[in-house]
């Protein structure tokens, strides 16, 4: 459902979110909107109304177009041009931390990022070790959850990948083989551009997401959350950029299809987007 034109199920006209959600906090249209978006909501009531009519971030943006045909990897282009090179894994973590935050914001809310072949295991640990996204800032203070200490690699669905794709699937990960000539970092800034899309942290800063954490009667900074590393006997909170909306039984794909086209482009056999560049 779009988010800026929710359908009417009584006479089939368009109204915006804003309007929408003004009226059902404020049916008796007693005082302004301003006030509305101003004041947060009772939490009995975010409570009562979990499905909102929000688009939720998605890796890469709504607008790309991932579609890989299944042939090109077929084809005798790509099968000459391929030679394999480093591997990268792509997994989808979880920790308690953010199994609270997903029912305050209604939202399905996992870290997604890579790491080099064979280590997911000890990523989950140094996740752990680190207390990723653990801190945030609130009322002018630097506030820190302990549930953020528990990182484990989730379960997602992918379906099958294509005949000679660069990327296998595994229970908990994906392997992806670069190019011989694709250094592991620049996969992994191309990888963390499009899951940006997807960031819960940038987001909330958009009037959508702002309208959407009023409704459910939470800060947007909560979702705007750093790790709190340590450099001697003090700790330097830097953001933590890759939690982000993710769909574990419908997204999956998507990372398979972001993880072909970062390749197929590197190999100049698809064309990059006319705004991007290496």
């Amino acid at each position: 459902m779009n988010s800026s034109n929710v359908e009417s199920k009584d006479n089939g006209n368009k109204r915006t979110f804003r309007p929408y959600l003004a009226k059902k906090l404020n049916p008796t249209g007693q005082g302004s909107q301003s006030d509305l978006f101003s004041t947060p909501m009772e939490p009995d009531l975010a409570r009562k109304k979990p499905y909102l009519p929000t688009d939720w971030p998605i890796a890469a943006g709504r607008s790309a177009d991932i579609n890989v045909p299944a042939e090109i990897f077929r084809s005798d282009f790509y099968l000459d041009t391929f030679s394999p090179g480093a591997k990268r894994e792509i997994y989808v973590a979880a920790s308690s931390g953010l199994g609270r935050l997903s029912p305050l914001l209604a939202m399905p809310l996992y870290k997604v990022s890579t790491c080099a072949e064979g280590r997911l295991i000890e990523r989950m640990n140094e996740l752990r070790a680190d207390r990723y996204g653990s801190a945030w800032f609130s009322d002018g203070r630097h506030m820190q959850d302990s549930d953020f200490d528990d990182w484990f690699p989730s379960h997602f669905q992918t379906g099958e990948t294509a005949a000679h794709s660069p990327v296998t699937t595994a229970p908990r990960h994906l392997t992806v083989t670069l190019p011989h000539d694709m250094a592991p970092d620049q996969f992994d800034i191309e990888f963390d551009a499009a899951i940006r899309e997807a960031a819960i942290d940038r987001w909330v800063m958009t009037k959508e997401g702002h309208d959407h954490c009023v409704f459910r009667g939470v800060e947007p900074s909560i979702a705007i959350r750093m790790t709190p590393y340590r450099y001697g006997a003090s700790a330097k909170n830097s953001p933590a950029r890759e939690l982000c909306c993710f769909r574990p039984n419908k997204d999956g794909v998507r990372l398979v299809a972001i993880a072909e086209l970062i390749i197929l482009r590197h190999l100049g056999i698809l064309r990059r987007p006319a705004n991007q560049s290496r």
